[in-house]
């Protein structure tokens, strides 16, 4: 035997020496393939939730929390059905729960907290084990009717002479209008016709005992027209108002036309969803079908969820002519979405936090196109130097609205523009949320 063999025999001895001492030690028969054994609870994991049907899934509910009313919610009086999607696990409890739709925004967080406290009878699979489920639940909310308050005659006598020399009595500029005995017509400021300016002034107007203009404040309007406005409703007279039985004052709204303008409401939302005009008086829904525009706003303290839930809402109810004033906010499509700050247009607002989403938008391709669609004439390039156009962009990243702001219509633009992709979402801080950015196209 060579000493080359001798070498090879001793190495192979040893090796199999090593291999059985392994094996001794660690409980395994030579030869035997190891495998790490699985988690249980692991597999059970990978388990897909078993679609059950709504129904099905409430006749094994074993225990139900009911959804606390927050104090705002009682406040506002909001009732409703919040639908929710929710993950069942092995043990009956609930896992995951998922808003879905339905119910008032203020509503939703007190449905997610009752139904995460839920617990079902565990589901069986075909095999006679118990298996996760997804199924739909929905929570109810519903208020006690409000008893009425009944006040002796001699407490609204006592009311009623306490208060009068307090502050004068707020009516609505309709109901007012109605009292209206002389009416003076502005005098258009040559100024304001020659930049074609129209519009309406909104004026605060405090009526005397005798019907009497004694005090005149702009609320909104444009600088060019607001103190002609307010040398005419000066002139104005009205019929006296009466409130258990004596002439008292009047703080009202009067709007003052200039030009062709439709009728317009000045509508704010509360921070509780509440509907109100400039002075804080309730508007009915009745009332704001009646004009041709209704111009929203909000107050500084009222919420996202909140503003566009009462949007929404108005347009429910067959109010389709709105216009939101806000720079902080744009409303499209029935969505509400945050206004991208921009050095464009500056003093709009906007939330410095936002960040706009990014894009990816072949510029050059676009402006090649817009030229090439024959939309572009050399009046028009020597008229705008950019095209605009205002991109509603979701927190999911999708692109829901395109919208022209500046240049002439070009579908085919538009068109692209829908089909742009979306890198990430916009975002305030780690949140991802709704925004409207401004797409710029130079021309020349």
């Amino acid at each position: 035997m060579t000493g080359r063999k001798i070498t090879v025999w001793f190495v192979a001895i040893a090796g199999s020496l090593i291999w059985m001492a392994i094996s001794i030690v660690s409980g395994y028969p030579i030869g035997a393939l190891v495998t790490i054994p699985q988690n249980p609870s692991a597999q059970a994991q990978q388990l897909e939730p078993l679609p059950i049907d709504s129904k099905v899934m409430e006749a094994r509910l074993v225990k139900k929390a009911d959804p606390v009313y927050s104090e705002l919610a009682i406040r506002v009086r909001v009732e409703g059905v919040v639908r929710l999607s929710v993950v069942v696990n092995e043990q009956g409890e609930v896992a995951r729960a998922l808003i879905i739709g339905g119910g008032h925004p203020l509503l939703q967080p007190a449905a997610l907290e009752a139904v995460k406290q839920w617990r079902y009878a565990p589901y069986l699979g075909p095999d006679g084990h118990a298996v996760p489920v997804i199924t739909i639940v929905y929570v109810t909310f519903r208020l006690p009717p409000v008893a009425p308050v009944l006040v002796a005659p001699a407490q609204v006598t006592n009311m009623v002479v306490n208060r009068l020399p307090q502050e004068p009595l707020k009516v609505s500029g309709k109901i007012q209008a109605s009292k209206l005995l002389t009416r003076v017509d502005p005098a258009y400021p040559e100024s304001a016709q020659r930049a074609h300016i129209q519009g309406v002034v909104d004026l605060e107007v405090l009526i005397n005992e005798q019907g009497e203009v004694t005090r005149v404040r702009v609320l909104q309007g444009h600088p060019l027209l607001e103190q002609a406005a307010m040398d005419a409703v000066k002139q104005w007279s009205y019929a006296p108002t009466y409130f258990n039985g004596d002439a008292v004052q009047v703080l009202t709204i009067a709007s003052v036309p200039f030009g062709v303008v439709k009728s317009t409401f000045r509508l704010i939302v509360g921070p509780e969803g509440t509907l109100h005009d400039l002075l804080g008086l309730p508007a009915p829904i009745d009332v704001l079908r009646e004009f041709g525009n209704v111009v929203v706003s909000a107050d500084r303290e009222t919420p996202f969820v909140i503003l566009e839930w009462a949007l929404k809402d108005l347009q429910e109810q067959g109010i389709h002519n709105l216009q939101l004033v806000s720079g902080v906010y744009v409303f499209k499509a029935g969505r509400l979405f945050y206004v991208v700050p921009d050095d464009w247009m500056p003093g709009r607002g906007a939330d410095p936090d936002v960040v706009a989403p990014r894009l990816s938008i072949d510029v050059e391709n676009l402006v090649a196109v817009a030229k090439a669609s024959g939309r572009i004439d050399s009046d028009a390039a020597m008229k705008y130097s950019v095209l605009s156009f205002l991109l509603c962009v979701t927190a999911t990243g999708e692109i829901s609205v395109v919208d022209r702001v500046e240049g002439p219509e070009i579908p085919e633009i538009i068109t692209l523009l829908k089909q742009a992709r979306v890198l990430t979402p916009g975002h305030r801080g780690s949140e991802p949320i709704p925004t409207a950015v401004t797409v710029q196209l130079p021309i020349k």
